[in-house]
Protein backbone atom coordinates (compact mmCIF):
# COMPACT_ATOMS: atom_id res chain seq x y z
CA UNK A 1 0.00 0.00 0.00
CA UNK A 2 1.34 3.22 -1.06
CA UNK A 3 -0.78 5.68 0.87
CA UNK A 4 -1.63 9.34 0.90
CA UNK A 5 1.93 10.52 1.08
CA UNK A 6 3.28 8.64 -1.64
CA UNK A 7 0.51 10.39 -3.73
CA UNK A 8 1.56 13.98 -2.11
CA UNK A 9 5.16 13.70 -3.09
CA UNK A 10 4.89 11.36 -6.68
CA UNK A 11 1.16 12.36 -7.77
CA UNK A 12 2.17 15.39 -10.43
CA UNK A 13 4.55 13.09 -12.14
CA UNK A 14 2.84 9.59 -11.83
CA UNK A 15 -0.59 10.86 -12.05
CA UNK A 16 -3.55 8.99 -11.12
CA UNK A 17 -2.29 5.73 -13.07
CA UNK A 18 -0.76 2.18 -12.12
CA UNK A 19 2.15 3.30 -10.37
CA UNK A 20 0.11 6.10 -8.00
CA UNK A 21 -2.58 4.38 -6.76
CA UNK A 22 -4.22 1.58 -4.63
CA UNK A 23 -6.91 -0.74 -4.01
CA UNK A 24 -9.81 -1.25 -6.42
CA UNK A 25 -8.17 1.28 -8.98
CA UNK A 26 -4.53 -0.61 -8.85
CA UNK A 27 -6.73 -3.50 -9.46
CA UNK A 28 -8.14 -2.18 -12.43
CA UNK A 29 -5.21 -0.87 -14.04
CA UNK A 30 -3.19 -4.32 -13.16
CA UNK A 31 -5.75 -6.26 -15.12
CA UNK A 32 -5.33 -3.93 -17.80
CA UNK A 33 -1.69 -4.19 -17.99
CA UNK A 34 -1.13 -7.21 -17.50
CA UNK A 35 -1.72 -8.30 -20.99
CA UNK A 36 0.82 -5.49 -21.82
CA UNK A 37 3.60 -7.81 -20.19
CA UNK A 38 3.46 -11.45 -21.82
CA UNK A 39 6.46 -13.41 -22.12
CA UNK A 40 5.93 -13.08 -25.98
CA UNK A 41 5.70 -9.76 -26.50
CA UNK A 42 8.35 -8.72 -23.87
CA UNK A 43 10.34 -11.42 -25.84
CA UNK A 44 9.64 -9.64 -29.32
CA UNK A 45 10.32 -6.03 -27.37
CA UNK A 46 13.77 -7.42 -26.61
CA UNK A 47 14.35 -8.22 -29.95
CA UNK A 48 12.89 -4.81 -30.84
CA UNK A 49 15.08 -2.81 -28.83
CA UNK A 50 18.76 -4.40 -29.75
CA UNK A 51 17.54 -3.49 -33.61
CA UNK A 52 16.69 -0.35 -32.91
CA UNK A 53 19.85 0.39 -30.11
CA UNK A 54 22.43 -1.29 -32.98
CA UNK A 55 20.91 1.70 -35.21
CA UNK A 56 21.52 4.21 -32.49
CA UNK A 57 25.00 2.98 -31.88
CA UNK A 58 25.53 2.91 -35.50
CA UNK A 59 24.83 6.52 -35.81
CA UNK A 60 26.91 7.19 -33.22
CA UNK A 61 29.94 5.68 -34.41
CA UNK A 62 29.24 7.77 -37.33
CA UNK A 63 28.98 10.98 -36.17
CA UNK A 64 32.05 10.77 -34.06
CA UNK A 65 33.97 9.22 -37.10
CA UNK A 66 33.33 12.44 -38.97
CA UNK A 67 32.98 15.06 -36.15
CA UNK A 68 35.11 13.61 -33.30
CA UNK A 69 32.53 15.93 -30.98
CA UNK A 70 29.53 15.84 -31.24
CA UNK A 71 26.54 16.49 -28.56
CA UNK A 72 23.01 14.92 -28.46
CA UNK A 73 20.02 15.92 -26.74
CA UNK A 74 19.29 11.78 -24.76
CA UNK A 75 16.01 13.13 -23.84
CA UNK A 76 14.94 13.87 -27.39
CA UNK A 77 16.84 10.17 -28.28
CA UNK A 78 15.01 8.01 -25.21
CA UNK A 79 11.47 9.48 -26.12
CA UNK A 80 12.24 8.61 -30.49
CA UNK A 81 13.32 5.03 -29.18
CA UNK A 82 10.55 4.77 -26.63
CA UNK A 83 8.05 5.45 -29.32
CA UNK A 84 10.12 2.80 -31.72
CA UNK A 85 9.96 0.20 -29.23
Amino acid sequence: VKGSIWSKVFGEMLGKGIFAVDGDKWKVHRKLMSNMFSRNLLRHTAVVMQQKLRVLLDLFKKRNAEDGDFTVDIQDIFFRLTIDV
